[in-house]
């Protein structure tokens, strides 16, 4: 039995597809307080695995960038 797909307003749709390419901005936090309680939620767990992501994304950076190269 295939899974019903949920359907959300558009507004949390376009703040989801920028937070997919670029970080939050002040229109984007402005624009997610107009939202609906339970797609404040949603919307609020993907900023935190964003977050996430770029955190892990920038300690690997970092840990390389130590330790990857012959100090002299």
């Amino acid at each position: 039995m295939p899974k019903k797909k949920i359907e959300y307003s558009p507004e949390l749709d376009k703040l989801l597809e920028h937070l997919k390419n670029f970080n939050p901005t002040p229109l984007q936090d402005r624009q997610f307080k107009e939202l609906k309680q339970e797609e404040r939620s949603i919307y609020m767990a993907a900023r935190k695995r964003k977050a996430k992501a770029d955190r892990k994304k920038l300690f690997k950076m970092m840990k390389k960038n130590t330790f990857g190269r012959n100090k002299l």
